[in-house]
């Protein structure tokens, strides 16, 4: 009983209630997504006030504990933030692991290291009158303002964290923190030392940095990326420059075509050789096969992709079935949907090639739904394939890495316009069925 009343009379003051407010507040702000509206705002305050009192809770029981636990004395404070920053990442948040685990390493680094920079500056000076305390607050505020600086440089902009990457910045932020557990451990929380003021503000430094490298690293991957698929639209543009010609010069060898057999045809016609008139009929079936229909949907973009496709397909032996039927403009961005097209597709394609079927077939249904953009995109496969093995989308490609990454391409782009993707085998057919919300201008 006196545990919980020592930690309200001594421990629990103003200066305390503010550093958990940071706390607070860095961890709700940088795991969670909040619309930018009144309602955002009420919901991301109540997330705080709640993840307030939880910290309050758990430092009390910290507190406590450590009356009996001598071992822990001085550490309440990062053991509590530690156990709330792990539920509330693992439960609360929405970002993809390696996100996760590089934001709640960060966060959970720098939050412990400026609070104790703060008390080690509070020690130092040692101003009298309550004062010392007040010494604290800029430290608290560095918390927050590196929260906001996180938040504005996020990584969730771009798609998962590169697995070294991620691994580097925990290392650096668990190494951080090996160092300022091991002071709290052997020397407890009395210490105020310079050359310790000194090395907490360089791990500091370092956590920023190595954060900053992260964020760096993913910016420069995912501009080699767009330059990647603007140089597949521009390609797939040059295709329907190359196939626009020759669908001009197929017009004219058609009239050409159409005079020549109107010639015929009308002089079998008069001489009555109509059985010679009907044979001719069907051998110009085959003739003008090969003035095969293009894609055209007045949607440039999935236009442009779908001919490219049907090329690519066409010089594998591999014939694309389509039904699109979409307006002009869906309000998704062409890189978007240039990515998500071109590898649902391509991995079809792929698909569809490895089975020991005489002919290839791919079937394409592209649709807008009310306001959602519908894409299924099938292929057969052979009755003794491991579905399984399918379904948990294992590739048997030598580029494994790429072809991965083609998967989380596609799943982050579903994510970026709340739909969903959805895979299947059904029927000896492997399906691929997306959603995409179909962005309107106001």
């Amino acid at each position: 009983m006196k545990a919980f009343t020592d930690f309200f009379t001594i421990v629990y003051d103003y200066s305390f209630a503010i550093q958990l407010i940071a706390v607070s507040f860095s961890v709700v702000f940088l795991m969670r997504e909040f619309e930018r509206s009144w309602r955002g705002a009420l919901i991301c305050l109540a997330h705080i006030s709640v993840v307030f009192v939880a910290e309050t809770a758990v430092n009390l029981a910290m507190f406590v504990a450590s009356a009996s636990l001598r071992g822990m004395q001085g550490i309440n404070f990062p053991l509590s933030h530690f156990i709330i920053v792990v539920i509330y990442t693992a439960f609360l948040c929405r970002y993809p692991v390696r996100n996760r685990l590089v934001l709640a390493s960060t966060i959970f680094a720098s939050a412990i290291l400026l609070n104790e920079l703060g008390a080690q500056i509070m020690r130092l000076a040692s101003v009298g009158g309550g004062m010392h305390e007040f010494l604290t607050i800029p430290a608290y505020l560095l918390i927050i303002a590196f929260t906001l600086l996180m938040k504005k440089l996020s990584l969730n902009e771009y798609y998962e964290v590169p697995i070294y990457s991620a691994v580097i910045v925990v290392v650096i932020n668990v190494a951080a923190m090996v160092v300022e557990f091991s002071n709290l451990v052997l020397f407890g929380a009395v210490m105020g030392d310079k050359f310790f003021c000194f090395a907490l503000s360089m791990m500091f430094v370092v956590c920023v940095a190595g954060y900053l490298l992260v964020y760096f690293h993913c910016c420069e991957r995912d501009e080699n990326t767009r330059l990647q698929i603007e140089n597949k639209l521009l390609e797939s543009d040059k295709m329907m420059l190359q196939l626009s010609d020759k669908a001009v010069e197929e017009m004219h060898e058609l009239r050409h075509d159409i005079r020549n057999q109107y010639m015929v045809m009308d002089v079998m016609l008069s001489e009555g050789r109509y059985a010679e008139l009907k044979e001719y009929f069907e051998s110009m079936k085959s003739g003008f096969s090969k003035y095969a229909a293009r894609v055209s949907t007045g949607n440039h973009v999935i236009d442009s992709v779908i001919n490219m496709e049907v090329l690519k397909a066409t010089a594998n032996n591999v014939a694309i079935n389509h039904r699109i039927n979409v307006p002009s403009e869906l309000g998704i961005e062409a890189s978007d949907l240039c990515r998500i097209l071109s590898n649902l597709i391509d991995n079809a394609i792929e698909g569809v090639l490895r089975t020991d079927l005489n002919e290839f077939e791919v079937d394409c249904i592209i649709e807008a739904r009310s306001e959602y953009l519908y894409i299924c995109v099938q292929n057969a496969i052979n009755a003794d394939e491991n579905t399984q093995k399918l379904l948990r989308l294992n590739t048997v490609k030598t580029d494994y890495k790429n072809h991965g990454y083609g998967h989380k391409i596609i799943k982050r782009i579903v994510e970026k316009y709340k739909g969903h993707i959805k895979y299947s085998v059904e029927d000896g057919f492997f399906i691929a069925e997306a959603i995409l919300e179909i962005k309107t201008g106001d």
